[in-house]
């Protein structure tokens, strides 16, 4: 299971410049998102370990303080009967998803998919 779900980072990874290629050229360039990545899978996941790592922490530490009794495994179907402070500790942890992690990884990957085309046209 473990080799597995490393082999799925890794095509995801594979395939993470896709979007930013086909915003820069203006066309479906799918596998050309492979080639640009070749070489470059070990710093796309350290960026991507650097960007998630503090932001889990930083969540999993206010939901501990904040709102104890959301337990996710339980609560997520019908979270909104465990109370409203449940339902504002999720809203707040959609709303960092959304403002924060997301303009993040966008940015990570226009500035990766940027460095590694210079550093291919060189």
């Amino acid at each position: 299971i473990v080799a597995a779900a490393l082999f799925l980072v890794f095509v995801g990874l594979k395939f993470s410049l896709m979007n930013a290629a086909i915003v820069a050229e203006r066309r479906l360039v799918t596998l050309n998102a492979l080639g640009l990545t070749s070489g470059h899978v070990g710093e796309l996941f350290a960026g991507m370990a650097a960007i998630f790592l503090p932001l889990v922490v930083v969540f999993g530490v206010a939901l501990h303080f904040l709102a104890p009794q959301i337990r996710f495994v339980h609560a997520w179907p019908h979270i909104e009967s465990h109370g409203p402070l449940s339902v504002w500790t999720q809203d707040a942890f959609n709303a960092g998803i959304i403002f924060v992690l997301w303009p993040l990884i966008v940015g990570f990957f226009a500035s990766a998919y940027s460095q590694i085309t210079e550093i291919r046209s060189k």
